[in-house]
């Protein structure tokens, strides 16, 4: 692996009890050996991912070019012990309906955490109403299937990690 750029790794003052970053997709077990042997930071490798991931394209191009500011929210959710199947196909289900009913929807995906009953979320919307709520119309098909078959799966409370990169827009 290159190294890492000093301005970079002067952003991480910590150590690995307080410094993190999570893989996702795309890693194998040389590049998982080379990350975990710095002493710095802790690393969590997702392996399962479910939902989806836009790119641009003549189907998806309302959806990209609704000149909104990008919200972009990464969380990590606990999830009650031994719900995470259940409550990954569900997940999908639901993300299967959302793809053609959001078209601002870029990203709704869920990555399976290292360590037991956790799930990482990512969500990227590129406008609020195209977006965020055609992601979960009131009433929907989706809102049933994930209030009834996804949420319940959910360990009640605040999210363990969450991170929001959007506009105050």
């Amino acid at each position: 692996l290159p190294a890492v750029p000093a301005d970079l790794a002067a952003c991480y003052a910590g150590g690995p009890e307080s410094d993190f970053c999570v893989v996702w997709g795309g890693w194998d077990a040389a590049v998982k050996e080379a990350l975990e042997a710095d002493p710095k930071c802790k690393y969590e490798f997702g392996a399962e991912t479910r939902g989806f991931l836009k790119s641009p394209g003549a189907e998806t191009a309302a959806g990209f070019a609704t000149g909104s500011p990008p919200m972009i929210w990464i969380s990590k959710r606990k999830i009650k012990p031994g719900m995470l199947p259940f409550g990954g196909t569900h997940f999908q289900y639901g993300t299967d309906m959302m793809y053609p009913a959001a078209p601002a929807a870029l990203g709704i995906a869920e990555i399976t955490a290292d360590g037991p009953d956790a799930t990482w979320s990512l969500r990227v919307f590129n406008d609020y109403n195209m977006g965020f709520k055609a992601h979960f119309p009131v009433p929907s098909c989706i809102l049933c299937r994930m209030a009834f078959n996804v949420i319940p799966t959910w360990e009640p409370g605040k999210f363990a990690v969450g991170y929001n990169f959007s506009s105050k827009e």
